[in-house]
C-alpha cells in the first residue's frame, strides 16, 4: 500500500507511513453531474434519458453514480451496477474505468483484481484521469509476483501530472522515499507534494513541513515548516501537531510558544502519536502547573464538540499525570540518619 502520513521528529529518523486504499469512482465530466442529481426532478430526467430506445451512456453513467454515492438517490451499489455496465457496453470511457471500481473493491461483484485491472485500462488508455490513478494504485498495491510496478509508476505519474490531487500525493511519496522499484528523487517529487499542499492535503502539507525544518532540496526554513505543519495539524494530523509542538519549542523561554507547542503534543498524544506521548511524559517532569492547565483548555477548544475526544484526553492526562507522580516517588529515595560514631 501507498506511503503516506509522514513523520520525521529528527535527521536521523526515515519517515514512515501508515497504508491508505482510497481507490474511487471516475468523476462525470460532460452531462449531468452528480451534485446535480440531488433534486428529484433532476434525477428522474436523468433516468428517462438513460432509458430511451437509443440511451445516452453520459446519463446511464451519470445515474450509475448518482445510485453508487446515494445522491438524489437511496444508495443502491447493485443499481450501480447495473446502469454502469450499461454505459461501458457503449463504450463511455468514464463507465469503463468506473467498472473497475466494482472489481477492485469487490462492491456488488467478487473482489477480482485482473478485471478491475482490465476495466481501469479501458478508461486509463482512453484519457480518464481517475482511471489512470487507479490503474496505477492497482499496479502498484499488488500483492502479485507478476505485479508491474514501472507501468504503475508510469500511470500514476500520468494522473499526477493531470493534477489530481490524490495521485499528486501518492507519486510525490513514490519519489520521495524511493518506493515501488523507483529510485529517490526529491527534487522531482518536491513540485508535486507543493502542488498538492497548496490545494490542502494534509499528507502533504506534513511532508513540507519535514521538508522545510530539514533543508530537504532547499534551505532550512524554521517559519515554513512551522506554517505547513500548521496547516496540516489544523486538519488533524496527528504527526504533523507532534512535529508542531516539536518546532514551536516545549521548552523554549517565550511561554506563549511554550503552552502551544504543549497543546498540540497534547492533542497529537490524544491521538496515540507515540513521538509526541514520550515527549510530554519527559516534559510532564518539569513543566509548569499553570502552563500544562493552560494547554489543556485550549486542547479542550480545539476538540469543540468532540465529546468523546475531550473524555480521552482526560483519560490520557490523568494517566500521564499519574505515571510521573510515581515516577517523583521513585526518585525521591529517603536516606535514614545515621548516628553519631556509624561510618
Amino acid at each position: 500500500m501507498f506511503a503516506r502520513h509522514l513523520l520525521l521528529y529528527s535527521p536521523a529518523m526515515r519517515p514512515f507511513f501508515l497504508p491508505v486504499f482510497a481507490i474511487g469512482l471516475s468523476i462525470c465530466p460532460l452531462g449531468v453531474s452528480a451534485t446535480e442529481l440531488k433534486p428529484a426532478d433532476n434525477v428522474q430526467a436523468v433516468g428517462g434519458a438513460a432509458n430511451e430506445a437509443e440511451a445516452d451512456p453520459v446519463a446511464q453513467f451519470a445515474l450509475a453514480r448518482a445510485y453508487l454515492l446515494g445522491q438524489g438517490v437511496d444508495r443502491d451499489p447493485a443499481k450501480a451496477y447495473e446502469w454502469m455496465q450499461k454505459s461501458a457496453a457503449q463504450g463511455y470511457p468514464e463507465a469503463e474505468g468506473g467498472l473497475g471500481y466494482f472489481y477492485a473493491t469487490g462492491t456488488v461483484v467478487a473482489k477480482d483484481e485482473q478485471e478491475a485491472i482490465r476495466w481501469f485500462r479501458k478508461g486509463a488508455e482512453k484519457g480518464v484521469v481517475r482511471a489512470q490513478y487507479n490503474l496505477g494504485k492497482t499496479l502498484l498495491d499488488s500483492k502479485s509476483p507478476d505485479a508491474n510496478w514501472d507501468e504503475g509508476r508510469t500511470w500514476m505519474q500520468k494522473a499526477a501530472d493531470a493534477e489530481m490531487l490524490e495521485a499528486l500525493v501518492d507519486y510525490g511519496h513514490i519519489l520521495y522515499l524511493g518506493e515501488k522499484g523507483g529510485s529517490t528523487d526529491r527534487a522531482a517529487a518536491f513540485p508535486y507534494l507543493l502542488k498538492a499542499a497548496e490545494a490542502g492535503h494534509k499528507d502533504a502539507q506534513n511532508t513540507m513541513g519535514v521538508i522545510y525544518q530539514f533543508g530537504q532540496m532547499r534551505d532550512i526554513d524554521l517559519a515554513l515548516a512551522e506554517y505547513w505543519y500548521r496547516q496540516a495539524a489544523n486538519q488533524g494530523h496527528a504527526r504533523a501537531q507532534s512535529n508542531l509542538g516539536a518546532i514551536l519549542g516545549p521548552e523554549t523561554d517565550d511561554p506563549e510558544r511554550r503552552v502551544e507547542a504543549l497543546m498540540w503534543l497534547l492533542i497529537a498524544g490524544n491521538q496515540d502519536e507515540i513521538t509526541a506521548r514520550k515527549r510530554l511524559a519527559e516534559l510532564l517532569l518539569g513543566v509548569r502547573a499553570n502552563e500544562i492547565e493552560e494547554a489543556r483548555k485550549r486542547a479542550d477548544q480545539f476538540f469543540g464538540s468532540n465529546l468523546s475526544a475531550k473524555k480521552r484526553m482526560k483519560q490520557y492526562m490523568d494517566e500521564a499525570e499519574k505515571a510521573r507522580d510515581e515516577t517523583i516517588q521513585l526518585e525521591v529515595v529517603p536516606v535514614e540518619p545515621k548516628m553519631p560514631g556509624e561510618l
